[in-house]
Formats: structure tokens, C-alpha cells, sequence
């Protein structure tokens, strides 16, 4: 594993963090950090939100 198993095992079925994680240069804990400052991004009716 990379270092970050706990965090890994809670977030494994997180389908936003894992979609986070398919865009280039974000990992782990790139991904969990904008899900939990975000939280949900369907609130935002355009990126410039």
C-alpha cells in the first residue's frame, strides 16, 4: 500500500474521491482533501463558483 491505510480503507467506496483521483496529479490525499472542503460539488452551478 502507499503509506496511507487507514485513509485508503475509509475512503475505498468514496465514488468522488475515487473519480478525483483519475484526473492527472491528484492522489490520495489530493482527492480527500477537496471531497471533504467541497464536499458536495453538485451545489456549485458552474466551476467559476
Amino acid at each position: 500500500m502507499n503509506g496511507y491505510g487507514k485513509l485508503a480503507e475509509t475512503t475505498a467506496d468514496d465514488v468522488i474521491v475515487a473519480k478525483l483521483q483519475t484526473y492527472k496529479s491528484v492522489g490520495l490525499i489530493t482527492a480527500v482533501t477537496l471531497r471533504a472542503e467541497i464536499g458536495r460539488f453538485d451545489r456549485c452551478r458552474s466551476g467559476k463558483q
